[in-house]
């Protein structure tokens, strides 16, 4: 945003400079590969229009008095910005009128006001004549950081996950402290997130923690979950895919294919391999969203259908490809499950696999290991005597010799083992290869390349961002 003179000016000449680039880039065209000149021109395109946008932004509010009115006191720096310059004060004069001295008002204004006293934002806005509806706003006035966060540890969260996913980032400051703006934002991020209501939670009342609509869930729970917890992270994951729902409602939901030999042969038709970057790229040309976390704990992995979109949540800690792409197509296989229905009604804790959870490990493998997921995981029990001690060098030799990946095999078995009662998933994880480029920072590159944020406002935006750092939380 453009905040005085100097600053429009430079925006202006930016705005002539990429003219001119784009002119210069249409004379060179002819030596350039068309894909990479429309590359170029689409960028420049991109920011041209974001340039112009803040000039127009800002000669409209110098032409006209405006009137604002906000329901949020987070909107207040910004409107604060756009109503001085409404009201025709320079940032100079507007110090003088309030009785500050130059510096302050510009470092404020600089800095989005994001450190400034609550009280001061209000009376800001009260000179500027912004509207806001005084019930909402006043709550805050004595607002304390320390008991704010004491009140949702005692709801079931951890201190880690409120500052990673809740505390928008640009209000952290140095330790553990918060300007108090940020827990303002913090408190109507948690209104929108589970409809608590701010002034309920300054008060300390009794929040609702099983909101989720159980009836668009599938969760595979760890046991020592515990309810509480594990009911308020359930609520923020289906919150997130709500929001990646609305940002990708333009793409087309596609057809999926329910015979794993389809599926593999698509696959490697379109991409020539089947691994976990080209299985990524398949579900989401069927218009499937897929959501990596980085949080630990709570549940290993989710699926929603919203409104017929398929949403694909992954928290899974490894850094092998094998093992995300066994885990994506496994939730893929529920997304295939009952397509007449717009909504899924599934909840699963962790315990014994029931059918649609063999079916879907089962077509997992066949996919990853060419249909040949139950010959192979035979021949290693053979070869091994059924001993649990040579099964893992087995695994190796056998996925050497019949030229398939020993990392999905070992998932497979691992998978065929946990049907017998026996956990085998540390030994294929000691088998799984790490990847440098983390399948992690993959998928979460492909969704941020999909995501429409013009669907999202600014606070949507922000909790997204945040639920896609790659700070692990453990929750």
């Amino acid at each position: 945003m453009i905040k005085n003179e100097k600053e429009y000016e430079v925006t202006k000449r930016e705005v002539s400079n990429f003219i001119e680039s784009l002119d210069k880039l249409e004379l060179d065209r002819e030596g350039m590969h068309p894909k990479l000149y429309q590359l170029y021109k689409d960028a420049m395109i991109s920011q041209l229009n974001d340039l112009e946008d803040e000039v127009r932004e800002y000669e409209s509010l110098k032409d006209s008095h405006l009137y604002f009115r906000i329901n949020s006191l987070t909107e207040l720096p910004r409107i604060i910005t756009k109503a001085r310059i409404s009201e025709g004060y320079s940032q100079e004069t507007f110090a003088a009128f309030l009785g500050l001295p130059y510096e302050e008002l510009y470092k404020l204004e600089n800095n989005d006001y994001v450190y400034a006293d609550i009280n001061l934002l209000i009376d800001i806005a009260e000179k500027l004549k912004v509207d806001f509806p005084e019930e909402k706003v006043k709550i805050y006035e004595n607002v304390s950081v320390t008991s704010t966060i004491k009140k949702l540890l005692a709801l079931g969260m951890n201190s880690k996950f409120v500052f990673e996913r809740i505390i928008p980032t640009k209000f952290l400051l140095k330790g553990s402290n918060v300007a108090h703006l940020g827990i303002v934002a913090m408190l109507e991020y948690l209104q929108k997130i589970f409809q608590w209501d701010p002034k309920d939670i300054l008060e300390g009342t009794q929040m609702e923690t099983s909101l989720l609509p159980v009836s668009m869930a599938r969760f595979k729970m760890p046991k020592n979950a515990k309810e509480s917890w594990a009911n308020v992270y359930t609520n923020y994951a289906y919150y997130i895919a709500e929001l990646l729902s609305k940002s990708i409602e333009d793409k087309p939901v596609k057809y999926i294919p329910s015979d794993w030999k389809i599926v593999n042969s698509e696959i490697l038709e379109r991409y020539g391999e089947v691994s976990f970057t080209s299985v990524l790229s398949f579900v989401w040309d069927l218009g499937i969203a897929v959501i990596p976390l980085k949080d630990t704990g709570a549940f290993h992995g989710a699926f929603w259908r919203m409104s017929g979109r398929n949403i694909i949540l992954l928290k899974q800690k490894s850094s092998s490809s094998s093992r995300w792409a066994f885990d994506l197509l496994h939730e893929l296989f529920h997304a295939l499950q009952e397509p007449e229905a717009s909504e899924r009604t599934i909840i699963e804790e962790n315990g014994d696999l029931d059918n649609e959870e063999k079916h879907a490990n089962q077509f997992a493998g066949n996919v990853l290991l060419n249909g040949r997921a139950n010959e192979l995981a035979q021949k290693c029990v053979v070869i091994s005597k059924g001993s649990l001690e040579r099964l893992k060098g087995t695994v190796v030799k056998v996925a050497k010799d019949e030229k398939v990946s020993a990392s999905s095999l070992a998932n497979y078995l691992a998978f065929r083992l946990s049907l017998q009662g026996q956990d085998w998933w540390g030994a294929a994880s000691n088998l799984q290869l790490n990847d440098s480029n983390e399948p992690f920072k993959i998928a979460k590159e492909v969704l941020l390349n999909n995501i429409d944020f013009k669907k999202l406002d600014e606070a949507e935006t922000e909790i997204v961002l945040q639920a896609l750092s790659e700070n692990e939380v453990i929750v």
